[in-house]
């Protein structure tokens, strides 16, 4: 199952006790960026602190409609998978 979940904030992990198989950025234009971006990628309001070595803010990006996708199993289908 995949779902959308905020960049910052307790959520941001996916839902607790799930299995996450995959996560990357989407961007508000749906557009799947994974976990390649670059500065063309980031709005420029976000892009600043990458010129003094820093990190882009994941509030800023959330705040211009970006969104993690991830993967995941709910922790209720653990049951449900083979054992070997």
């Amino acid at each position: 199952m995949s779902k959308l979940f905020p960049l910052a904030g307790p959520e941001s992990n996916g839902p607790i006790g799930a299995w996450t198989i995959s996560s990357g950025i989407q961007g508000p234009d749906g557009h799947f960026y994974g976990n390649n971006f670059d500065l063309s990628d980031v709005p420029k309001a976000c892009g600043r602190t990458f010129f003094g070595g820093g990190s882009v803010s994941s509030r800023c990006l959330a705040a211009h409609g970006f969104r993690q996708l991830i993967t995941f199993q709910p922790d209720s289908r653990f049951w449900a998978f083979p054992k070997h």
